[in-house]
């Protein structure tokens, strides 16, 4: 596990660093629209743009998101941010190691 070590490190401070991400454009006012960077619904983009793209509007509804907003009852939201993160490495952690292992399966037939 020694050789993994840089990388479980670098993933940790990658998830301590996730909440900045609704922080930073709060402290500088960036965006204007509210919320995580980049992260912006249909109406914030008519805000900050002042029309939405006909293909955006296309595919607003393709997607919602589980936890909106990042809102877990009783919690702020840099804790749903947080926990967002986590199960995001998660799932791609297991996915990858499930690819990982399915490929190396099939390599040890040939």
């Amino acid at each position: 596990m020694k050789k993994w070590k840089k990388l479980w490190i670098a993933l940790i401070v990658l998830l301590v660093l996730t909440p900045l991400g609704i922080w930073l454009p709060r402290i500088f006012g960036a965006g204007g629209a509210g919320g995580a960077w980049g992260e912006w619904g249909t109406e914030e983009i008519k805000k900050l743009v002042g029309y939405v793209p006909q293909g955006l509007k296309k595919l607003n509804q393709l997607w919602k998101a589980p936890i909106t907003d990042y809102g877990i009852r009783g919690w702020s939201p840099t804790v749903g941010y947080l926990i967002s993160a986590v199960i995001g490495v998660i799932i791609v952690l297991a996915v990858t190691f499930l690819i990982g292992k399915i490929l190396s399966r099939n390599g040890d037939h040939k």
